[in-house]
């Protein structure tokens, strides 16, 4: 979890109608034996019980599997959210970005549609994105649904926006007051603002609430103790989840942080709401 793979605890955000990129990458190994497997499907549009096993594949055939039925009828709404998303997982956040857009033109402020292009575009480093997506979604909301308001906080703690982003958080969290995702993002918007005691409070209280704490909102405590110099409990947090290297690396990389002073904008990408 040395400093890229901090990006991967929460990424969310969305756009309407606006581009994310002005170039286009060659397709990946993944695309490229996506494309060869949805070339090979049968013609007829798959049944519900293919559509409730196909969860049980993993990636890259889940998403040779909805790219073959978002090829067949690209207005179908579930076809292409799923689609996007796997596109997602298997690291091809542009066309997945492509996809959601595309389906939001004509599935406009969609709710899944709209978190996954946010996402895809939070992978490209495009909070601003993002974070324009997500706030045209909640304006045509109820604003009752708290994850899509965490995952605007996210985009504006990206932004630099920390108070906002807090604002939104409070807004989730009032709605789902235990939930352990919304705390561990309003608690890494204070690290990302310096302020690592109010972090550490929250984070322990969101390690208290489910029986099972997910490993990435401990591992955010680890960083965050880390990243005070409390590196014995770092140490033992992290080796519950992580192998002797990587909890080796992550120390050094929380030293290399405190020396010669603490860069809490490194911190940017670390957040809790899971891909």
């Amino acid at each position: 979890m040395a400093s890229g793979s901090f990006s991967k605890f929460l990424i969310a955000a969305s756009v309407v109608s606006i581009g994310l990129s002005a170039c286009t990458k060659p397709p990946t190994e993944e695309e490229l034996l996506m494309d060869k497997i949805m070339a090979e499907n049968q013609l007829m549009p798959a049944t519900e019980a293919q559509k409730a096993e196909i969860a049980k594949a993993d990636m890259l055939t889940q998403a040779s599997f909805w790219g073959a039925e978002h090829e067949r009828n690209p207005t179908d709404k579930d076809a292409a959210y799923n689609y996007a998303r796997t596109l997602r997982a298997i690291g091809s956040s542009q066309r997945a970005s492509e996809v959601a857009a595309q389906a939001l033109s004509m599935h406009p402020n969609d709710r899944n549609l709209c978190i996954v292009l946010a996402k895809a575009a939070m992978d490209q480093g495009r909070a601003d994105v993002a974070s324009t997506v997500l706030f045209q979604a909640l304006a045509v909301t109820d604003k009752s649904d708290a994850s899509l308001l965490s995952i605007y906080g996210v985009t504006l703690d990206h932004l630099g926006e920390h108070d906002q982003a807090r604002q939104q958080y409070d807004k989730a969290l009032a709605l789902s007051p235990e939930d352990p995702k919304i705390i561990t993002n309003k608690a890494l918007s204070y690290a990302m603002q310096g302020d690592a005691e109010q972090s550490e409070t929250l984070l322990r209280y969101a390690v208290t609430l489910t029986e099972k704490p997910d490993p990435r909102v401990r591992q955010n405590l680890a960083m965050v103790l880390g990243l005070q110099g409390k590196f014995d409990e770092a140490r033992e947090l992290t080796a519950e989840d992580l192998p002797p290297t990587m909890v080796a690396a992550n120390l050094e990389y929380y030293r290399s942080l405190l020396t010669p002073k603490r860069d809490w904008g490194e911190l940017r990408g670390a957040t809790a709401e899971s891909k």
